[in-house]
This record gives structure tokens, C-alpha cells and sequence, in this order.
């Protein structure tokens, strides 16, 4: 008798695990909705809003499945793109971001893009070119064989870049009471 009373408790915890487990998935895709809908897109970067080039961004929002690890179920939602992972963080905190490889950044200027903000060309090409030279930091060209010099890139040796959302404050907080009355609903019925 004690047995059973065991076994049917053991059924109903991994019963409670696999509602839970369905929670967090639920709570982790509209999480990641919110996130590519409200900070990613558009046409412009603003205090809390990431500017679309490629669309590279958005997909670089993931949602792994909940899954039993360590005596819990855990979710998460990952953005796996380096460009996002500069802006997301504690408000006030500042990302420098200085060259790797070579002397200097360089800034594409609005010369130097697309109507979408995407480089044209790249920075080695202008320079290398006949009507390629550098005055003040700046690299002037022509994107043209017969076009007249513009100023095209911005030499910096750093550029520093401020966190545009808070994780605790735009993401977490606003997701947080949906999730607990959900989780809340499900342990009632224990």
C-alpha cells in the first residue's frame, strides 16, 4: 500500500514537471516575441530600440526548450548575435570596443551605406583605390569611377557604446507577474 502511495506521488511530480515544462516553453516564446517586437526592428537605433539591417538580429533570438536539469525545469531565451549581446545589459554600463587587428574602426558614414544603413563597400577598397586618401582621420572616395571624393569612413582607435535595454527593467519585470500567476496555477492544482 505504502508503494503505491509512493509511485502515485512520484507520477504526480513528474506530472506537475511536464506542466511546468509547458509553462516556461509558453512564457520563453512569448518572452522571445516581445523582445524581437519591442528592442529589435525599425528604422533607426533610439534609447531602446536595436535598427534592422539584415534581419540577422531577429534571428538571432532563440528559445530553448524547457528541459529537467539539476532537480528543476529550466527555459531560457538566447540572442546569439554579437552586435545585440553590446546593448543588452544593466542600465548605465558601457561597452568600448576598439580594433582588433588593425590601427583603427572604421565608421561607415552615411556616404558609405545603403538605404538600409548596410556598408557598401569596405573601407581597404577606398583606400586602395586611385581616388582613396585619408585627411583628419576621416577616409575620403568615391564609391564611382567618376564620382568626386566624399568623406566615407571615420577613423577612431575606440568607440564607446552605452547599454540601450535593461535586462531586469525592459525585459524581466514586464514578463515576470504572467509567469508566476501561470506557475501559480499550476502548483494550485497539487
Amino acid at each position: 500500500m505504502a508503494k503505491d502511495a509512493v509511485k502515485a506521488f512520484i507520477q504526480k511530480i513528474m506530472l506537475i514537471d511536464k506542466q511546468v515544462a509547458r509553462v516556461l516553453d509558453v512564457a520563453a516564446i512569448r518572452l522571445s516575441k516581445r523582445i524581437t517586437s519591442k528592442f529589435m526592428g525599425g528604422s533607426t537605433t533610439g534609447q531602446t530600440r536595436l535598427r534592422s539591417r539584415t534581419g540577422k538580429l531577429e534571428k538571432s533570438v532563440l528559445v530553448v526548450k524547457a528541459r529537467n536539469k539539476a532537480g528543476g525545469v529550466t527555459s531560457s531565451v538566447r540572442i546569439t548575435s554579437k552586435y545585440a549581446s553590446v546593448h543588452f545589459g544593466r542600465k548605465g554600463d558601457v561597452t568600448i570596443i576598439r580594433p582588433k587587428s588593425k590601427r583603427a574602426l572604421t565608421i561607415p558614414t552615411r556616404f558609405a551605406q545603403d538605404g538600409s544603413g548596410a556598408t557598401l563597400k569596405s573601407a581597404e577598397n577606398i583606400k586602395a583605390s586611385r581616388s582613396g586618401f585619408i585627411k583628419n582621420g576621416v577616409i575620403f572616395g568615391s564609391l564611382t569611377s567618376s564620382g568626386q571624393p566624399k568623406p566615407l569612413f571615420i577613423l577612431k582607435s575606440q568607440v564607446k557604446v552605452p547599454v540601450r535595454i535593461d535586462i531586469q527593467d525592459n525585459i524581466l519585470r514586464p514578463t515576470t507577474k504572467k509567469l508566476e500567476s501561470s506557475l501559480a496555477r499550476v502548483l494550485r492544482d497539487f
